[in-house]
């Protein structure tokens, strides 16, 4: 078995805030049963998020589809109706596959077996 030795120096030293320093401490002296149940929370939780982004990305380019039939059926625009609405299909083009990204991350953690005896 390996052991890990901790020692913490308070109050922390450098730029490190007090919360973010007891909350790394707690993080590094969690056992096994702890982390698995963070891990799962934090799972749960990217899941909960990427499929909201998911959700967003559909209305967000179903909207952005219908603006672009309104302003198309309206025939000539300025110049800065066109920036604009370039501007939102750009904003639109980054946001895509976020959301799936982040499900692949929740479904990595949730595959973590932490259980499981290290290899030898």
């Amino acid at each position: 078995m390996t052991e890990l030795h901790l020692h913490f120096h308070f109050p922390p030293t450098g730029d490190i805030p007090l919360p973010l320093f007891n909350r790394l401490k707690d993080f590094l002296t969690m056992n096994n049963a702890e982390l698995k149940t963070f891990a799962e929370g934090l799972a749960a939780q990217l899941t909960t998020v990427g499929e909201q982004l998911t959700a967003g990305e559909v209305q967000l380019n179903k909207a952005l589809n219908e603006i672009t039939v309104a302003i198309s059926n309206i025939g000539q625009t300025s110049p800065e109706v066109d920036a604009a609405l370039a501007a939102v299909k750009a904003a639109a083009d980054a946001l895509t596959g976020k959301g799936a990204a982040i499900g692949t991350v929740a479904q990595s953690l949730d595959d973590l077996n932490i259980d499981a005896p290290p290899a030898p």
